[in-house]
């Protein structure tokens, strides 16, 4: 026997098997028989700290789509007693999984858990008063809205705006040095003359 190495104690086994016990459970939930499952889920959830992050490394591990479905059932049962950790793993999960039907699972699971977390959304708040100085220039709630945006298009002369026309073209806004007025930046090309 090695001298470096210890005995193993009551304690340390009593964890190992309290591990075990708890794998075992979570591998239940791919039993045939659906009688067996409901009583593996029922029992993972009466456990007192619920095991929470080894139901959620298995439903990362696993490849078995139905397994991964009922342990989501299992989660969302233990998320009255381990909210936050439940969460966690379910947030973990929807990052990490590539299977669709998985994802569509824990994301229902996360809007059902987070809305029941939150409560009801709350109203939409009342209008504010109007700002009197606001109120200078009103808008005309009358008029549909193409309207005011063919009244808005029209060009100094009160006519409709039209692309082609050459009148209603805007011209660049170029300095005689190339540089445009609002942005201070010089044209890229080459340099305008100094003997113009």
């Amino acid at each position: 026997m090695d001298a470096t190495r210890r005995p193993v104690t009551e304690v340390e086994r009593a964890i190992q098997a309290h591990t075990r016990a708890i794998a075992r459970l979570i591998n239940l939930l791919k039993h045939p028989d659906e009688a067996v499952r409901s009583a593996a889920a029922a029992a993972l959830k009466q456990l007192d700290p619920p095991p929470t992050l080894a139901l959620g490394e298995a439903l990362l591990d696993s490849r078995d789509t139905d397994f991964c479905l009922r342990i989501v059932k299992v989660l969302v049962g233990l998320a009255g007693v381990d909210q936050v950790r439940v969460l966690c793993v379910l947030s973990q999960a929807f990052k990490e999984r590539r299977d669709l039907e998985v994802k569509r699972a824990v994301a229902t699971a996360l809007l059902v858990l987070v809305t029941e977390r939150s409560g009801p959304s709350p109203s939409p708040p009342e209008r504010p008063a109007p700002d009197p100085k606001r109120e200078e220039y009103p808008r005309d709630r009358d008029k549909s809205s193409s309207e005011q945006v063919a009244k808005r298009s029209s060009g100094p002369t009160g006519t409709p705006m039209n692309a082609d026309d050459p009148e209603h073209r805007v011209r660049s806004a170029e300095r005689p040095d190339g540089q445009d007025r609002g942005s201070g930046c010089r044209r890229s090309g080459p340099e305008p003359s100094a003997t113009a």
